[in-house]
């Protein structure tokens, strides 16, 4: 059951479901600083009510102290509003959550890295017809770059081959193998305007992203150590 709250706007008090409990710029768990003299009423031309409202708050954190605006509707099915109280929508701008790259992969490929936070962004602020694409770019930067590093003097052939031979060629590992052929096809899907695999879609995808990641990540960390530390 939704527990009504009340913010005071003016000389007015709305009963709301949430305030935001997100700074939509930084990610930090907040209790936002509401002003209250910035408020936005949206009223319907057609009937003059007033339907939507957007308000501006502040996250309350010094290293972030940004400003946002939170949109309330009175009739969101999604969050399941009725009439009486206005529900929130959400918040915007919208700041990239950026991963916890591990070091190995962001030294491996660093345009990898850049290209994976852009497709989060992307997918945060809903545009998840370009994020996918994002993604099928951040996997051909990070397994022609692993290739690169493996195979250094085949450099250019490795750049200019497409992107599946490049992975049945030069990656042996069958982990990395796998999760890499099948990254790879989601990902064309992405691109084409047929999809082959139906009952997957763009999580499927990171998933064996995140597996790849996983297992190159290891394997490094493997030749690191190995090389660091041989047998007497």
């Amino acid at each position: 059951m939704i527990k009504i709250q009340r913010v005071k706007l003016g000389d007015r008090e709305i009963p709301i479901d949430i305030f935001p409990n997100e700074c939509p710029i930084c990610h930090s768990k907040i209790e936002p600083v509401v002003i209250t003299e910035l408020v936005n009423w949206l009223t319907d031309a057609m009937t003059n009510q007033c339907h939507e409202f957007e308000i501006v708050s502040k996250c309350p954190f010094q290293d972030c102290g940004r400003l946002f605006i939170s949109r309330y509707n009175q009739f969101s099915e999604k969050k399941g509003c009725v009439n009486g109280y206005y529900s929130l929508i959400e918040s915007q701008p919208y700041g990239s959550k950026v991963p916890d790259f591990q070091k190995q992969i962001s030294d491996l490929s660093p345009l990898y890295c850049e290209i994976y936070t852009q497709a989060i962004h992307a997918e945060t602020i809903g545009l998840d017809q370009i994020a996918g694409v994002g993604y099928r770019k951040a996997i051909e930067h990070l397994i022609k770059d692993f290739c690169i590093l493996e195979y250094p003097d085949d450099e250019t052939k490795i750049l200019k081959m497409p992107l599946m031979t490049c992975i049945k060629k030069y990656i042996t590992d069958t982990n990395i193998l796998e999760c890499s052929k099948r990254a790879v096809w989601l990902g064309n899907d992405e691109t084409h305007y047929e999809r082959r695999w139906l009952n997957k879609d763009i999580n499927d995808m990171k998933v064996l992203i995140n597996l790849m990641v996983h297992w190159i990540s290891n394997l490094l960390l493997t030749k690191h150590y190995l090389s660091q530390m041989p047998e007497n």
